[in-house]
């Protein structure tokens, strides 16, 4: 069957509390205490949202045990092994579920004779109930998951008959130390000072049900002390709260805890302190004077406390004591009443400069207004700077970039290879000349009588063709502008060779600085040209065509190259 049957005062609460009610010297630390000759009787747990409750254990040797839940909620009662975790109760579970709703479990320390189950129910309010026929012979873990997406309390009823064989103590109670319990409880007053005013105050915004607070809402109160040291157990704290052990705490109850702890000098002080500090970055010295004073000549207990000491919130690392121990600490006269100087004394008491600002009333706002238009300019300031930096520049004159070309070793003259340590990269020219032909005279055939003038040759280009023999003289002709070597400078200078020195005998530097612009003053003899060519056509013939193509009077040297004698002088 789905469901079963609520006993009266189960969702009220009514039911008396006995049956959890542990005996001197003990405070109750589980929903259900185990007596011995059996107990019954109701209780309830609160239960955070999509989670599963942390188990209840039902110990071994408990005859006859019941359970019935009821919620507002889809809650759904769990059984599992302590020993393996597993279920032997779920909805949907392998042993009994749903489907399955009843038998025995066998486990490896233990069995249940007979597991009855209701069944899940999900339509609000739910009731589901489970029933352990028999003496349990092994321990079990009771649960309730709530399924749903907020947060909820169940109302549960249990009975069980026996427990058997009984044990020394009394099993869901743990033994009390009552001097501890209260260094722990007087540690939760003084942060429970920090956070609320007064102890109306906290009292109004803690959980309660039916005008107190009943032992599962303890644990939602007790859990928003986050410093708690040694993270002391809530219901330890939950029995010395409750000073009659019925099972809720009363607003007198929860009044004497709250003001347990008794401010100490040191304390009071270390709160005015912080609170100078907090009161400084948000007003002038006089500011505050005149915020606070609402232009009276001093400040009232009251006012103190309304106006100033509950309008500050502290951080996490500031003390905060009652409004009453603050304002005695200001007031050093004792008056009840707060003066200038003494307002000032504790507006001063953080530390800052100990100049008062003086002149006509202020707002208390001048010095946060000043500050906020100095953070405006610093940023104002800041942006401009940086567009300032990665703006994008002018590129300014932008040049054609000149495409290059290397020249391979290869093509260069043996002469020249000293010249060069590294493959030579010329431009191409921009303009195209008109080639001019340049001789190279050699020892052999020169003529003692005749200066010569040698044309530079400038650096090779592309397009060139380079000389025949170096024992003949050759012409050297190439195509576009002559550019300068990078290793040489041309010179504007002709070089003149005289007839006791031979031009073979120069270095190749000083044979490659003359003058673009000089020529020959005699041209060689055109025998010399036909026998240079004649040499070159035996040895390279090709390249002797391509230089012979590009030779003024080459139809000349052509009839001459055809006499047979050229080629009978070269073999003698």
């Amino acid at each position: 069957m789905a469901g079963g049957t609520v006993p009266s005062g189960l969702l009220s609460g009514t039911a008396t509390n006995e049956h959890v009610s542990c005996p001197a010297g003990y405070y109750r630390s589980a929903p259900i205490v185990w007596h011995c000759s059996g107990a019954s009787g109701p209780f309830r747990i609160w239960l955070i949202e999509n989670a599963n409750s942390a188990g209840i254990l039902i110990p071994k040797g408990v005859t006859d045990f019941q359970i019935i839940i009821q919620a507002q909620g889809d809650v759904d009662l769990e059984l599992t092994d302590v020993t393996t975790g597993k279920y032997i109760v779920k909805y949907d579970g392998p042993a009994i579920n749903n489907q399955k709703r009843s038998g025995s479990y066998q486990g490896i320390n233990g069995w249940l004779p007979l597991v009855t189950f209701s069944g899940d129910d999900d339509e609000p309010p739910v009731s589901e109930n489970l029933t352990i026929s028999g003496t349990t012979g092994m321990p079990v873990y009771l649960h309730f998951h709530n399924l749903w997406t907020t947060p909820g309390v169940i109302s549960a009823w249990y009975n069980f008959s026996l427990l058997t064989p009984c044990p020394q103590g009394i099993l869901g109670c743990t033994t009390y130390d009552g001097i501890q319990a209260e260094s722990t409880v007087k540690a939760w007053s003084r942060w429970m000072q920090t956070q609320s005013s007064s102890a109306d105050e906290a009292w109004m915004q803690s959980e309660k049900d039916g005008g107190h607070i009943p032992y599962y809402c303890w644990d939602r109160i007790w859990e928003h002390w986050t410093s708690n040291p040694g993270n002391s157990s809530w219901q330890y704290s939950f029995r010395y709260i409750d000073s009659n052990n019925d099972q809720m705490i009363t607003q007198e109850e929860f009044t004497t805890a709250y003001h347990l702890y008794q401010w100490t000098p040191e304390d009071v002080r270390q709160s005015v302190s912080d609170w100078s500090c907090w009161v400084q970055r948000h007003h002038s010295a006089q500011g505050a004077w005149n915020t606070y004073s609402n232009g009276a000549k001093s400040i009232t207990s009251s006012a103190w406390g309304s106006t100033i000491w509950d309008q500050w919130f502290p951080g996490p690392d500031d003390l905060k004591v009652d409004q009453a121990s603050s304002f005695r600490f200001c007031d050093s006269m004792g008056d009840a009443l707060l003066s200038s100087e003494e307002f000032l004394k504790c507006y001063w008491l953080g530390g800052g400069s100990a100049t008062v600002i003086a002149g006509p009333a202020s707002n208390g706002h001048s010095l946060g207004y000043l500050t906020l238009g100095i953070a405006l300019l610093t940023v104002a300031l800041l942006t401009l700077l940086i567009w300032y930096c990665c703006r994008k520049k002018s590129p300014g004159k932008v040049y054609r970039a000149l495409p290059t070309e290397d020249v391979p070793e290869s093509m260069l003259e043996d002469e020249m290879r000293p010249l060069v340590s590294q493959p030579v990269r010329f431009l191409p020219p921009a303009v195209h000349y008109r080639a001019v032909p340049v001789y190279r005279a050699v020892k052999k055939f020169f003529q003692p009588r005749q200066a010569v003038v040698v044309t530079p040759v400038g650096s090779p280009v592309q397009g060139w063709t380079s000389p025949p023999s170096a024992s003949v003289v050759s012409p050297i002709f190439f195509t576009g502008s002559p550019v300068a070597s990078p290793s040489y400078r041309p010179t504007t200078q002709s070089l003149v060779v005289s007839p006791t020195r031979s031009v073979s005998a120069l270095s190749p530097k000083q044979l490659y600085s003359a003058s673009p612009q000089s020529k020959l003053t005699s041209p060689p003899p055109l025998e010399d040209l036909i026998s240079g060519y004649a040499r070159q056509m035996r040895s390279n013939p090709e390249r002797a065509s391509a230089s012979l193509a590009m030779t003024p009077n080459k139809g000349v040297i052509r009839s001459g190259l055809n006499n047979s004698s050229w080629e009978n002088s070269l073999r003698n």
